[in-house]
């Protein structure tokens, strides 16, 4: 994940890639995926759709602090980071960033771990608009990251030029999750809503990712030395919830975030077109 530097002769395409983290087999996702196991009831899910354990709508409260809307625990607020107040707004149409980032406590931060390794899947989900001027940038911009840096994470929904780039770690990839990084091309447009979603099923090691409610790509396995499904291996003493930016302030997103949601399950592609059915922007 390091800025592109063309220096004639020096690096060849092949580490140019590499060093964006999108060489290799990365390729842009496409294809409907296999039938496989999901987690999550009834396909008729009802207007609720799915119950998400943090739940962010960001709507202008009077203050910068965003309540977690969702009934249970964990109860996490998000506050904005020390000294980049003015590049977060609340608005109607949702959060506003412009180099900002609001992030949650360590402690809040360790909760939302702790239920999420205690299930073993997850469910990240997320509506957002590119800037104008924004569908270009060299780097996954966050826009929503669980996270303690550049190079390790837990999870992470990211934009790239306009690419969606969602990256895992689980104990079947590097602390980075960039071995298993998913990337969906020709997905954002300025100014233009998009729903985009990962899931994991730990019953099964299969990541997916979603855009605009359709399945994107083959499933990505994760699988353990043991051959089983591999674990959510997180070190929860270091990776905090942050949305807009990454903690080392080097890959801000540009745009609007009008809803963050994550569950403690993988939902299926029935309860996916249910969210953005009922929650579009």
């Amino acid at each position: 994940m390091v800025g592109l530097a063309v220096l004639a002769g020096t690096l060849s395409m092949g580490c140019i890639l590499d060093r964006l983290g999108i060489g290799g087999d990365d390729e842009p996702d496409a294809g409907p995926p296999p039938d496989a196991a999901r987690d999550t009831g009834p396909p008729d899910a009802g207007p609720s759709c799915a119950a998400p354990i943090v739940l962010f709508n960001f709507a202008p409260t009077g203050s910068l602090t965003v309540r977690d809307l969702a009934p249970d625990p964990p109860d996490i607020s998000l506050t904005p980071a020390a000294g980049r107040e003015s590049g977060v707004t609340l608005t109607p149409a949702g959060a506003s960033f412009t180099g900002g980032r609001l992030e949650a406590s360590p402690g809040d931060s360790r909760s939302l771990g702790q239920a999420l390794i205690a299930s073993g899947s997850l469910t990240v989900e997320a509506w957002v608009s590119a800037a104008a001027g924004e569908t270009g940038p060299s780097y996954p911009d966050r826009i929503v990251t669980y996270s303690s840096g550049v190079y390790t994470r837990a999870f992470t929904l990211a934009q790239q030029n306009a690419w969606f780039v969602a990256r895992l770690a689980t104990a079947a990839t590097d602390e980075n999750g960039l071995d298993q990084q998913h990337i969906v091309g020709g997905t954002f447009f300025e100014d233009v809503p998009v729903h985009v979603a990962l899931t994991y099923d730990g019953t099964t090691g299969l990541a997916q990712t979603y855009v605009n409610a359709d399945p994107q790509g083959i499933p990505r396995r994760h699988t353990a030395e043991d051959g089983r499904p591999a674990a959510l291996a997180w070190n929860l003493d270091r990776e905090q919830l942050a949305i807009g930016d990454e903690y080392f302030e080097e890959y801000a997103f540009h745009g609007i975030v009008h809803r963050v949601a994550i569950y403690d399950v993988a939902l299926d592609a029935a309860r996916i077109r249910c969210i953005y059915d009922t929650t579009r922007p």
